[in-house]
Order: structure tokens, then C-alpha cells, then sequence
């Protein structure tokens, strides 16, 4: 068994003593960890966590972030922010989506949304804006926001 903790600047997502794997999207691929695992930190990308515990599988959305694996089984995920995709409707995350997507193509931003859902490879999308910070902020947004969307809709079905 694991102890996980989710956490936030803002508060604890999430804290188990009862979770039995962590599917986690790190920037060197999807990482499971199990009890006993090898320590380790990687860094954690914008995706889909995935907590395993007896006959459920609890879905998080989560941005960027660190995955901290510790002796004796504890683990902690630091991210920029995390939901709970239960918690999360569909209708609210289509609008929260369409909303991002509009303000990326304010600033001029071209994407393709398969390439979205599919890769959340926002690092391909070209785009000519003075505020290259503010465009960083707003791709980092469109892909938390295309991945809750993809959750919800998995999850939803």
C-alpha cells in the first residue's frame, strides 16, 4: 500500500493511506508506482493521474508538477493545480476549454485540437505575440483545460 498525498500551494487534492498504485504522466513517460517502489523525483506533466485502490480508480486532472517517490511506500505530488474529475462536469469543462481556446486565438494562435486531446503538445503551436510570458500562461491553461476535458469525457461515459 501507498501513502499519497496530492497537494497544492493552496490545499491538499487528495490523501490516502490505502492506495495500491499511482499511474502518473511524467515529461519520460507514464511512471506506475507501487508499494516499495524505488525512490524518486521526476517532473509530472499535464495530464491524468490515476489512484488504484481496492475495486476503484480514483481520476485527477493535474498541470505541471513534481512526483516524489520516498521510502517506505509515500509518495507525494506537488503540482500547479490538480481537480478531482469527479468532481468536474462536463458542461463546465467544455466551457472552460472553449473559453481558453478563444482567448489563444485572440493573441493569434492557431492550434489544432486533435493534436490537443491527443498529444497536449502545445510547445508545436506557432504563434507572433510581444508577450511571450502571457502566451506561455495561456497554452499552459488551454492544455490543463483540453485535458480536463478529455477526462470528463472518459470518465463521464
Amino acid at each position: 500500500m501507498l501513502h499519497l498525498r496530492i497537494l497544492t500551494v493552496e490545499k491538499t487534492i487528495f490523501e490516502d493511506t490505502t492506495v495500491e498504485e499511482v499511474v502518473v504522466p511524467t515529461t519520460s513517460g507514464m511512471i506506475g508506482v507501487h508499494g516499495d517502489h524505488t525512490p524518486l523525483v521526476s517532473i509530472i506533466k499535464t495530464g491524468e493521474i490515476l489512484v488504484k485502490k481496492a475495486n476503484e480508480t480514483i481520476p485527477f486532472v493535474i498541470s505541471s508538477g513534481i512526483l516524489e517517490v520516498r521510502p517506505h511506500s509515500q509518495v507525494i505530488i506537488l503540482a500547479n493545480s490538480s481537480e478531482d474529475v469527479r468532481s468536474i462536469g462536463v458542461d463546465e469543462a467544455e466551457k472552460a476549454f472553449n473559453q481558453a481556446q478563444k482567448a489563444l486565438a485572440d493573441q493569434g494562435v492557431v492550434m489544432d485540437i486533435g493534436m490537443v486531446e491527443q498529444e497536449k503538445q502545445i510547445s508545436m503551436a506557432t504563434a507572433r505575440t510581444r508577450d511571450e510570458e502571457s502566451l506561455t500562461e495561456l497554452k499552459e491553461q488551454l492544455r490543463l483545460k483540453a485535458a480536463r476535458l478529455k477526462s470528463v469525457r472518459r470518465w463521464r461515459k
